[in-house]
């Protein structure tokens, strides 16, 4: 068993304004991908954290 299984069906009564694929223009080539940067904020607030505990 692996935990995955179909999603529960909820309504909303506010509007999504949906989602858009679209190429990247050269500016956004250049970004860090958002995965990396949470990464990076972890461990920035694990040693903070440690650094508060001592």
């Amino acid at each position: 068993m692996d935990a995955v299984r179909d999603p529960e069906v909820v309504e909303l009564d506010d509007t999504w304004l949906g989602l858009t694929l679209s190429e990247p223009n050269e500016e956004e080539e250049n970004e860090g991908f958002l995965h990396d940067e949470v990464y990076d904020a972890y461990w920035d607030w694990s040693d903070q954290r440690n650094k508060d505990e001592d």
